[in-house]
């Protein structure tokens, strides 16, 4: 309560820089493998490293279910999860209730699913098989639109580390010998290649479909123009490997991690970094936990961090 007798109230967190964040734990503290919200930011959606996915409400934080036969999130709405279950299939969950609606095939010869990604509109899906192959979906209509065998991105089985797809359906991802591959889903058709110095831990592509962030624990990660791969920002000091630098949705902002415990807003176009959102220092022992996995919500309003003590932070703006 101020002076003039104004009355304000927050939830029963913290508050740092102007943002209200909230602590989550997943059952049994593993730390995550992905973070998504879902197209309106109603709700969160975290799997772990044991292939458990746990579902919240994000107004009230109120947890909604839990499954253990989940181990990737594709897209989501606030109607519908598609994700890829412990099985190797894609499955069709209803988001609120986490009932299982439907399955899809994606590969005619049913062979198993062994990733699969979504475009920034959701309308694409590319998925790849446990033997190398691609199919690009068409996520409005469940048909399949393409399918382009390994041999001819020259692939050795799924040697690609991570890969993104645009709404237009070119695709970039590096493979294990660190080869940056630009290509059409379409037609297969390789567009261009580029020949990596230190390997990728993820790939983000951006709303807007122009800009991909590259992750690297050797002070590496950077900001690319796409198609083109040309060199736009490189983060200083990033100690990012094996995390997603999420890029905002209608701002030239990165997330990252610059030093441990703290997230880091990093702008790319003037290369200045806002003031950072430190995680707190954990009860045992007394340090600030690792940042593992970060994403924005769709609307940009909700930055979600997940850290190596199992837990889930949310910052709204």
């Amino acid at each position: 309560a101020s002076r003039s007798g104004e009355v304000r109230r927050w939830p029963r967190d913290r508050t740092e820089n102007g943002a209200v964040m909230t602590k989550m734990a997943m059952p049994g503290g593993d730390q995550m493998s992905q973070l998504a919200v879902d197209s309106d930011s109603r709700f969160l959606a975290a799997v772990n490293t044991t292939a458990q996915l746990q579902m919240w409400r994000l107004a009230g934080l109120e947890t909604l279910w839990s499954r253990s036969d989940l181990r990737q999130v594709i897209s989501m709405t606030p109607t519908r999860l598609a994700a890829v279950s412990t099985d190797d299939q894609i499955v069709f969950i209803d988001t609120e209730t986490g009932r299982t609606l439907s399955e899809l095939p994606p590969f005619p010869d049913g062979r198993p699913v062994y990733t699969a990604v979504a475009s920034p509109s959701g309308r694409l899906w590319l998925v790849q098989s446990k033997l190398g192959d691609f199919a690009l979906w068409d996520a409005r209509t469940m048909e399949k639109i393409a399918q382009t065998p390994r041999e001819d991105l020259g692939l050795e089985y799924h040697d690609f580390i991570s890969f993104v797809v645009s709404d237009q359906g070119i695709s970039l991802g590096q493979d294990t010998r660190q080869r940056l591959l630009v290509w059409d889903a379409h037609s297969g058709e390789i567009l261009t290649s580029q020949n990596q110095l230190h390997r990728t831990g993820r790939i983000s592509l951006s709303q807007d479909q122009k800009h991909v962030s590259l992750s690297s624990g050797l002070g590496a990660s950077r900001i690319l123009a796409f198609p083109s791969l040309a060199l736009v920002a490189e983060l200083p000091g990033s100690r990012s490997s094996g995390v997603d630098l999420p890029l905002h949705p209608d701002q030239p902002i990165v997330a990252t991690q610059l030093q441990r415990g703290s997230i880091s807003l990093y702008d790319y176009e003037r290369q200045t970094v806002r003031p950072p959102l430190e995680l707190p220092r954990t009860h045992d022992s007394g340090l600030r936990g690792q940042v593992t996995h970060l994403a924005f919500s769709p609307d940009g309003n909700v930055l979600v961090a997940a850290d190596s003590a199992g837990f889930i932070r949310v910052w709204r703006r």
